[in-house]
């Protein structure tokens, strides 16, 4: 590391890391917050952007409301709705640039009769996760290793199976031992 003669937040910023050079960084940053919010673009009270900024005025509230009730018609509308528990599921698929297919969770589990792929046994088609027996969707090859989010690819699981399974995919998962 270079000698840093300065102090404060130019010491920080040249890689200086003393308690003085910590504090002046932290007030600049402090300060630079406080004159941002200040400034009338960043704070729009009345939108949904302000909202996710954290503002939980009713004036963002009803903004915030109201974009995403006309978000989920305009889905709704479209004829692809993103049913409910599936947006993590699609989300992950996108960023893995891997192929997907509409379904819903409910497809899956009624084509394997609610019965886990992994040990076997039946699911609890009312409980709900974090219950170690509660039907989740697991991916046979796995998204981080380039399988598809489509039925082929998709099977029933216990939560409790498919946490200790992982990202492992293949043969891998009769390993598993329950």
């Amino acid at each position: 590391m270079t000698s840093v003669t300065c102090h404060g937040k130019t010491g920080y910023t040249q890689g200086c890391r003393c308690d003085t050079c910590r504090a002046g960084q932290r007030d600049y940053c402090r300060e630079y917050q406080r004159r941002r919010r200040a400034t009338k673009d960043y704070r729009k009270h009345g939108t949904r952007t302000t909202y996710s900024y954290g503002c939980r005025c009713d004036a963002c509230t009803r903004a915030h409301t109201e974009y995403c009730t006309k978000y989920h018609r305009e889905r709704a509308a479209s004829g692809n709705p993103v049913p409910r528990g599936m947006k993590d599921h699609n989300r992950r698929a996108r960023m893995a640039g891997v192929e997907q297919e509409p379904f819903t969770r409910e497809e899956v589990f009624e084509a394997d009769g609610y019965r886990c792929h992994l040990c076997g046994k039946k699911t609890g088609p009312t409980k709900k996760v974090p219950h170690p027996k509660a039907p989740t969707i697991d991916h046979v090859v796995p998204l981080s290793k380039g399988g598809e989010h489509s039925m082929a690819n998709c099977r029933t699981a216990h939560h409790g199976c498919n946490l200790a399974k992982g990202n492992r995919g293949g043969g891998e998962q009769l390993a598993i031992a329950l």
